[in-house]
């Protein structure tokens, strides 16, 4: 549903990110929508994250947006 969709502003730089997530956005543009899927290893690796095992495989759908450089 639409109330489970959140806008979100981060910097590629900052550290909020999983790895997963910095690799997948590299190179998106305004407008795009992807789905960006990555493994454990570069997500929560070994440790629990709330519901999510030790691990995991993540998939994200992600609408950009906006893209700036500043």
């Amino acid at each position: 549903t639409e109330e489970s969709f959140k806008v979100y502003m981060t910097k590629m730089n900052g550290s909020d990110l999983l790895e997963g997530l910095k690799n997948g956005l590299l190179g998106v543009k305004t407008g795009e929508h992807c789905e960006i899927l990555f493994t454990g290893k570069y997500g929560f690796g070994n440790k629990e994250f709330g519901i999510i095992p030790a691990n995991s495989a993540l998939l994200y759908e992600i609408w950009v947006e906006a893209v700036s450089n500043d």
